[in-house]
Formats: structure tokens, C-alpha cells, sequence
């Protein structure tokens, strides 16, 4: 038994000396190159593709199964001369004993000078949807009879998937360095492009945390922009759950562009990644993100992934200066009143969206020394669908109105003229004297105060409700403001022609005062005013509504009639008549 063992391991290394051997002469005097002829007609009739190999192609067999390629392009069989995709050099090796248990084991693949080259044309086709298709002449000689059956339509290719989801990945690193990657949308004039791009990670194992660093430059031509780029965080994946995590992730960088007038805007943003594509679900859990001064807190969450997106979440923005902020990313605000104006802003809300809509509901913002609540929404992006309804506690609207030019000074003199002989007439003549005229002289200037030409495009409703509102030094109290529709805004008279109806209701405790009851005759009943005049004048330019107290005396008589009419059949019928028959009685009169 001995000799037999050692002749069995004398044989056996034999075996593999010869394997050594013959893979050592298979790599030393078989060439690849002399067979890229070959190669290509391989990979146009089993992959469909346009492989064009311009340097020179390395392998090796034992015990690594290797490969490296230089200066090689692909393309579509449709336009073999528009390659979208080049590299400069390919490397990878995988051990050859463990793909036979259905393992992928490979060593550090590299990628240098990768290029890929994206072009939709003017009918929405991209150069990338053909690859992997054969030409049509391939199609028809595929369908002859002698080919092999198709899967029938609602029967997955069951072996092939399961052959997937056993192959086991296991690699050692994944390197690419200077790659770019150019987008260009012939139809709408759009280019994209991210150059100088880095990739590198740690060992990519399935179901385990893979060390993940990026870093790119990116660009866009409509608008002209650009920006620094740099990703981090660790990436895991399970492919039979199709589930993917990136946790603590961290995007950094710096844009700068013709949005951004000149100026430079430094961002960041980190939190916990998740896609989920078996339930259709995604999440950024611990959110944060930064923007110059901005910093903000929050989560998102997306449902429906296979559908229409549907985004829930909330938002924190920590108080900060907007009108620095905004002057920083090249949107000055203009000169106001107050130069301390929007210097704090801080914001507390919950998210809603949809690709077409966004909602912040429950709405919490402050800005200076105001409180608004409420809700702020976008119902319709292509139409510009606004929404508003918010609630102020308090809001001096002349701090946020820009400084007044000389024209505009000389409009306020004048209109305060008015309004002073207006005031004088009105409380000389108070009780039954006519109405005060219509104001004639403009509030405001022709100062630029609104984005009227945006406004004019909006489809707005707003709901606008303030517990003190100061309007050009004018204190008014619960002030309630409506907009609805689309159309222009004219806000140079101010000035109120409106009717308004005050009911007395006298004295209203569980032990009403005596003198303050009201005589029942006037219970309910609507006393109609009518006010008229520049608004400055407030309550002296209102007076008794002659049309409406017409319609009032005639209320009034017939509820008198009505008494006069129950109390006489109160006094002839008594008792004598059921109370049903004396009830009926009442109501015909009453007709």
C-alpha cells in the first residue's frame, strides 16, 4: 500500500507538471493578437457588438486566468464606426480551480482612459439601446426553422436566472482612473458631460460592506455650469433580494455657473442610502445636507418605484441669513426698507411629492420677527400651479418694500394730501353724509415691488391671514387676503369700495347687563355699511348702506305685522281651538 500511495502521488505531481508545462508553452507560444480577427467575428456573432482591438492583448492561464487589453473600442453592428465606448487598458485576472465551483475569484481589475460616448438623436434614440442587438438580416436568419425554440412569452429563462444567482463575485479591487463620460441630446440641445472621473474600492464581496471613494468633474452646456465632485461611504449589496445600501454617505464639492452669476456654492450632503427594488421602495434616513450657510436636517422616503414615485419625508432648516445666502449663490435680494430684513430665516416642515408636484405641509417658518404657519405647495410644475395658505401672527410689510426713489416720495406726498382733505371732509360731515370719493392718486410708485412678469405665469391660489398686519405705516388687525385665478396684479390705489353687515348682538354673558341688551326686535337683524374711500381712513369712511336699510325697514315691518297678526288670534281664539289649528292659522299669515 505504501508503494502504491507513492507511485499515486509521483503520478499526480507528474499530472501537474504537465499542466504547468503545457500552460507555460500555451502562453509562450500561442499569441492572442495573432487572432483578433477571430476575436472580433466572436464578438460580433455571440455578443452583437463592433469590437475594434488597436494594441496589444496579454493573458495568462495558471493559476490566474488572465487578460488585459489595450486601446480597444466597441460599437453597435448598426454603425460600427461610432464607437461609444474606448479604454485605453483593461486588466483583470480570475483563478481558474474555482470558476469550475461556479466562484468568480479575480484579483484587482483596472481600468485606465475609459470613455464613453452617450448621443440620443432627434427622435429620442439612444446609441446605447442597440448594443447586444444583432442587424436585421441576423433577425431573420434566427427565426429560420431549424433555430431553436423561444421562451414562451410569460416563462423567464428559470435555468439561466438560477445560473445567475449562483455564480458567486468575489473581487479583490475594482480601480478606474481618468474615465468621462459624455451625454448629448440631440433634440433638446442638452450636453453633460463628468471627466477626470476616479473610482476605487476595497474588497467586493456580496452581502458585505465594500469601501467606496469617487470623485469627478461634471458640466452641462444649457446652463452653462460645472462642478467638483467627491462620494464616499460603504456599499452593500444582495442580488437575490435586489436589495442596495450605502451607508455613511458623504457627496461633497463645489459648483460654480451662469445660474450662479460668478459665485461659488460649497455643498454636502450625507445620511444612510437604501433601494429596494423587490418592494419598489427607497430612503435617505439621517439626511444632512449644507449649502454655503444653509444647513438643514431630515429624512426622505419613495414608494412605488415601479409606478409614480410618491415621496414622503421632512425637512429642518436651522436659522440662517437669506438675504447673505442668496447674495452668494448670485441672486441678491434688492436693497429693502429695513437693510436688516430676511436676515433670519428658519424652516420646520413635512414633505409630499411626485415627479410632477411638491407640498410642505404643516408648515412652519419664521422669518425675522414673523411666525407663519400653514401650507406651501407646487400642485403642478408645468403649470405652475401655486398654492398658498398661510397664517402670520404678526407681519410689517413696509421693512420688505424697497427703499422709496424720489418719484416715489413725491407720489406719497401727494397721495397723503388727498387722503388728509379726504379725512378732513369725512369727520366734518360723519353720520349721513355721503360717501368720501374714490381715491385718484396712486399709493405706490413705479417702483419695481413684485416679480410681476412671474407672477403674470403663475396659476395662484392664496389664502393669506395675518393676527397684525402694517401696511405702509397703516396697523390693521385680523387682515385676511384672497387670490385666486391667473392675471396681472394692480396695487398702485389703494384704496376700498366694499359693503359689510354688523350685527349687534348686545350683551352676550350667562347674567346679562340690562342696559346693554338689544330690543328683540333687532335681534339678527344685519345692519348694512358701506365704506368707501382711501384705506387710511379706516372706519370714517364708512357709512349707513341706504340700499340695504331699505331691504332691512321692510325685514322689520313685516316682522312687525307678524307679531301684531299671532298676538290678535292669541287674543280671540285663547283656548277654544286645538294648538295644531292655531299654529296653522299663524303660518298662513306668515305667507
Amino acid at each position: 500500500m505504501k508503494a502504491f500511495g507513492k507511485i499515486l502521488g509521483l503520478g499526480l505531481l507528474g499530472l501537474l507538471l504537465i499542466i504547468v508545462a503545457l500552460g507555460f508553452a500555451l502562453t509562450h507560444l500561442f499569441d492572442p493578437n495573432d487572432y483578433k480577427d477571430e476575436i472580433r467575428q466572436l464578438a460580433r456573432d455571440k455578443a452583437h457588438v463592433e469590437l475594434t482591438l488597436n494594441g496589444d492583448i496579454g493573458w495568462s492561464l495558471f493559476p490566474w486566468l488572465g487578460l488585459e487589453l489595450h486601446e480597444a473600442s466597441i460599437a453597435t453592428l448598426n454603425k460600427p464606426k461610432e464607437p461609444f465606448a474606448d479604454l485605453q487598458m483593461l486588466g483583470l485576472s480570475v483563478r481558474v480551480l474555482p470558476l469550475l465551483r461556479r466562484e468568480v475569484q479575480m484579483s484587482d481589475v483596472r481600468v485606465e482612459g475609459l470613455n464613453l460616448n452617450l448621443v440620443r438623436d432627434e427622435n429620442g434614440h439612444g446609441n446605447w439601446q442597440d448594443i447586444g442587438k444583432p442587424l436585421p438580416a441576423q433577425d431573420a436568419s434566427a427565426s429560420t426553422p431549424n433555430a431553436p425554440a423561444a421562451t414562451p412569452a410569460g416563462e423567464p429563462a428559470a435555468a439561466d436566472n438560477a445560473s445567475e444567482r449562483s455564480v458567486k463575485l468575489d473581487i479583490d479591487s475594482l480601480t478606474v482612473n481618468n474615465a468621462r463620460v459624455q451625454y448629448t441630446d440631440a433634440k433638446t440641445g442638452q450636453s453633460v458631460s463628468a471627466e477626470s472621473i476616479q473610482l476605487s474600492t476595497g474588497p467586493v464581496h456580496e452581502g458585505a460592506n465594500i469601501a467606496l471613494k469617487a470623485s469627478a468633474f461634471l458640466s452641462a452646456a444649457q446652463p452653462n455650469i460645472k462642478a467638483r465632485t467627491e462620494l464616499t461611504g460603504e456599499l452593500r449589496f444582495d442580488r437575490k433580494l435586489k436589495r442596495y445600501n450605502l451607508e455613511d454617505m458623504r457627496l461633497s464639492g463645489e459648483t460654480s455657473g451662469e445660474p450662479l452669476a460668478g459665485k461659488t456654492l460649497t455643498f454636502n450632503a450625507q445620511g444612510q442610502l437604501l433601494v429596494d427594488m423587490a418592494a419598489n421602495v427607497a430612503s435617505w434616513n439621517g439626511l444632512k445636507v449644507s449649502a454655503n450657510q444653509l444647513r438643514a436636517l431630515g429624512e426622505l422616503n419613495v414608494r412605488e418605484l415601479d409606478k409614480t414615485p410618491q415621496v414622503s419625508g421632512g425637512l429642518s432648516i436651522a436659522q440662517f441669513d437669506l438675504r447673505t445666502f442668496l447674495d452668494g449663490i448670485g441672486q441678491p435680494l434688492p436693497a429693502t426698507a429695513d437693510p436688516a430684513a430676511f436676515g433670519k430665516l428658519e424652516l420646520v416642515s413635512r414633505l409630499a411629492g411626485s415627479p410632477n408636484s411638491l407640498a410642505l405641509e404643516d408648515l412652519a417658518v419664521k422669518l425675522d420677527d414673523s411666525t407663519f404657519s400653514g401650507r406651501v405647495a407646487i400642485e403642478d410644475f408645468a403649470k405652475q400651479a401655486l398654492r398658498l395658505q398661510l397664517k402670520a401672527d404678526k407681519f410689517d410689510a413696509d421693512r420688505y418694500f424697497p427703499a422709496k426713489s424720489e418719484q416715489a416720495k413725491g407720489a406719497t406726498a401727494a397721495r397723503q394730501a388727498e387722503v388728509k382733505q379726504q379725512e378732513t371732509t369725512a369727520v366734518a360731515g360723519a353720520g349721513s353724509s355721503p360717501l368720501p370719493n374714490a381715491p385718484t392718486q396712486v399709493a405706490w410708485s413705479n417702483d419695481k415691488l413684485l416679480p410681476v412678469d412671474r407672477l403674470r405665469a403663475l396659476d395662484l391660489q392664496a389664502e393669506l391671514s395675518f393676527g397684525a398686519l402694517t401696511l405702509d405705516k397703516l396697523p390693521i388687525t385680523d387682515a385676511q387676503l384672497k387670490a385666486k385665478g391667473q392675471g396681472d396684479l394692480d396695487l398702485r390705489v389703494l384704496g376700498m369700495d366694499y359693503r359689510i353687515g354688523v350685527v349687534v348682538e348686545g350683551d352676550q354673558r350667562a347674567m346679562p347687563d340690562p342696559a346693554c341688551q338689544v330690543n328683540e326686535r333687532y335681534v339678527g337683524v344685519e345692519v348694512p355699511l358701506r365704506c368707501r374711500g382711501p384705506l387710511e381712513l379706516g372706519a370714517k369712511a364708512c357709512r349707513l348702506d341706504q340700499d340695504g336699510l331699505g331691504k332691512v325697514a321692510a325685514k322689520l315691518a313685516g316682522n312687525r305685522l307678524k307679531d301684531k297678526i299671532d298676538e290678535k288670534l292669541d287674543e280671540k281664539l285663547g283656548d277654544k281651538v286645538s294648538p295644531e289649528l292655531k299654529d296653522a292659522l299663524k303660518g298662513l299669515f306668515k305667507r
